[in-house]
C-alpha cells in the first residue's frame, strides 16, 4: 500500500473515532428534546380581540363628484383548483362595494370563468349552520365572466354581519359547480 493511501485512511479513521465521541447517545437527545417542550396548558377560548379578522377595507374618493366609494373583501379559506388555462390555484373572494346606489355584493375570482350568462343564473348560499339559500347572480355589464353580482344583496350582507362562516357554490364553466367556504366573523359594515 502507498503511503498516500495509509495516510488517507488514518485520516478517515481518525474523523469516525471523532464522530463517534462527538455524536451524542439516544438517552441525551430525549432528554434534551423533553426540556425543551413547553409544558401542556389548558385551552381557553379566544376573547373577541383575539379572533383573526378576515376581513379588508378600503375606500375611494371621488374628487371630482365628492362622493367616497367604501370596499370590504374577504378571501375564501382554501383556492379552487382549475384546469389549464387557470392552473395554479384560483382565490375566490366576497366583495362589498357600497356608493351612492347603496351596498353591492360582487363574488370573484382570481382566475376561472363562472357560469352565468347576461341574463344571470343562481348561487347557493349557507350561513353557518342554517337552511341553503338560492341567490340569484348576474355578470358585470362590461361581460367580464370572473366576477358575479349577488341579489338581494341586502339580505345577504344582514346575514354575513352574523355569520362566522359562509359557504357559497357556483358553478364554473368547463368545472362544473365548486363550493367556495369563507371565515367572515367581525365584517363591520354600515
Amino acid at each position: 500500500m502507498s503511503k498516500a493511501i495509509r495516510w488517507i485512511l488514518g485520516i478517515v479513521l481518525a474523523l469516525m473515532v471523532i464522530g463517534q465521541l462527538v455524536r451524542p447517545s439516544h438517552t441525551d437527545v430525549a432528554a434534551a428534546s423533553a426540556s425543551t417542550q413547553p409544558p401542556v396548558t389548558a385551552q381557553v377560548a379566544p376573547t373577541p380581540e383575539q379572533v383573526p379578522i378576515h376581513w379588508h377595507y378600503d375606500e375611494q374618493r371621488d374628487e371630482m363628484r365628492g362622493t367616497v366609494r367604501k370596499y370590504a373583501w374577504a378571501n375564501a379559506d382554501e383556492q379552487l383548483q382549475f384546469a389549464f388555462p387557470y392552473g395554479g390555484g384560483s382565490t375566490p373572494s366576497i366583495r362589498l362595494r357600497k356608493s351612492g346606489r347603496g351596498t353591492e355584493v360582487l363574488l370573484d375570482v382570481s382566475k376561472g370563468q363562472f357560469m352565468c350568462f347576461i341574463d344571470g343564473c343562481w348561487v347557493y348560499v349557507k350561513f353557518d349552520g342554517g337552511a341553503v339559500t338560492r341567490y340569484s347572480a348576474v355578470p358585470p355589464s362590461d361581460g367580464t365572466s370572473n366576477v358575479l353580482f349577488l341579489d338581494p344583496a341586502a339580505q345577504f350582507v344582514k346575514k354575513l354581519k352574523k355569520a362566522n362562516h359562509v359557504t357559497i357554490e357556483a358553478e364554473f364553466y368547463q368545472e362544473g359547480k365548486r363550493q367556495m367556504t369563507f371565515d367572515v366573523a367581525g365584517l363591520d359594515w354600515k
